[in-house]
């Protein structure tokens, strides 16, 4: 039967949660009421009379507690109960009932906020997750409730993925920092979206920002075409042995020893079906695959250091914002000077037919981008609402 009491508290509770009052929006406590049909659809009903009965004795038991009080209507079937404002009153309903008292729960959640050492762009998410928790606003997309728990697991994943320097899988990056192989799988989301609005607002998907940091759902692979030799452990490599290409794992990266490389041009390509049909004799192509990992870094640095400024450092996407993204990215993060490479205002005239409409985040993100990179093809893009896929661009007879 207590149920049927919880059930009403219940009710009560969320009503006085969401009052201006509760909120601090106003100082005047307006009167919390319920009519009990409104709970229960058959209470006052003439088939449902032992029902009704028993929902008037539960309700006179909370009469009696002085968690409410009678409203103004008392006819049977149309009764309206009041809650008893008094803080020490709900203290108690919460206590009854084993609901979390929000307003304790808050205060102790802006606490904890409060202790966290962080720097950067978590300190600035904790600070939107303050503003919010005191302007009574959902935390979502970032956090489900005001939980000290799900606040310290994402703060510690948070500051484990900033230190993460060599590559590691996903799962165990979870075990690691959560002890669960599994539990990282809950929390992906609201790091996304986390990193994303506070960190750096290109990357797309959740595999993007993971890998970003070196956490990676499968062992990566490194791509290479082009006139190269080189050194694992003691065995030779030369690509011309593989048809000009080859892969390998990144575990093999620190063995690499560059021997000889005969190219003019080195070229990160961003997507791979473009990867796979350009071949160019005099250059060396790398497959990026987007947002390029601290391993691929490496070979990139490998490569400069062999080669550096006697080559020319091309990157080749697609024209749209999220291309330029990355190539900037790659700048930013190698410091090698790569140039822009069939992703100019020309290329777009001559595969006019085949570009397509921007959406407005498109738009958004392209109005965003010209602050730092601000060039004549943005421009264009923006003046003729286009952008086009790189894998559109064909290389028939291409040379340098």
């Amino acid at each position: 039967m207590k149920n049927k009491q919880f059930q009403i508290l219940n009710k009560l509770l969320d009503r006085y949660e969401n009052s201006a009052y509760f909120k601090g929006i106003s100082s005047k406590k307006r009167r919390i009421t319920l009519k009990l049909y409104k709970v229960f659809p058959d209470y006052g009903k003439s088939d449902h009379y032992l029902e009704t009965e028993t929902i008037e004795n539960e309700v006179e038991i909370l009469l009696r507690l002085g968690f409410v009080t009678e409203g103004r209507s008392k006819d049977f079937g149309n009764r309206e109960i009041v809650l008893n404002m008094d803080e020490t009153v709900i203290d108690n309903i919460y206590q009854y009932i084993g609901r979390e008292n929000l307003k304790q729960y808050r205060t102790i959640f802006l606490n904890e906020i409060k202790h966290c050492q962080v720097n950067g762009f978590i300190k600035d998410f904790l600070q939107e997750i303050e503003k919010r928790t005191l302007e009574y606003q959902s935390l979502s997309p970032y956090l489900e409730t005001n939980s000290v728990s799900e606040l310290h697991d994402i703060i510690h994943i948070l500051n484990a993925m900033i230190i993460q320097q060599e590559e590691i899988s996903f799962r165990r990056f979870s075990i690691l920092t959560l002890q669960d192989s599994k539990k990282l799988e809950l929390y992906k989301n609201k790091i996304y979206h986390i990193v994303h609005d506070f960190y750096d607002d290109s990357f797309e998907n959740e595999n993007e920002v993971f890998e970003h940091f070196s956490i990676m759902r499968n062992p990566s692979m490194i791509y290479v075409k082009g006139h190269m030799s080189f050194q694992i452990h003691n065995q030779m490599i030369s690509l011309e042995d593989f048809d000009n290409q080859f892969a390998f794992f990144s575990e093999h990266i620190n063995h690499l020893k560059i021997q000889c490389i005969t190219v003019k041009n080195v070229i990160t390509v961003e997507n791979w079906t473009s990867f796979h049909d350009l071949k160019l004799n005099d250059s060396l192509i790398v497959y990026l695959g987007g947002f390029h990992n601290s391993i691929l870094n490496e070979f990139l640095f490998k490569l400069y250091n062999y080669l550096g400024d006697q080559v020319e450092y091309l990157h080749f996407g697609d024209i749209d914002a999220g291309g330029f993204y990355i190539y900037l990215n790659l700048i930013q993060k190698t410091g090698i000077p790569f140039q822009t490479w069939k992703m100019d205002i020309s290329i777009l005239k001559q595969y006019e037919m085949y570009t397509k409409p921007l959406t407005l985040n498109d738009r958004n993100r392209l109005l965003k981008l010209k602050e730092e990179y601000n060039q004549p093809v943005i421009d264009y893009m923006l003046e003729k609402n286009i952008k086009l896929e790189q894998e559109i661009i064909t290389f028939d007879g291409e040379s340098f």
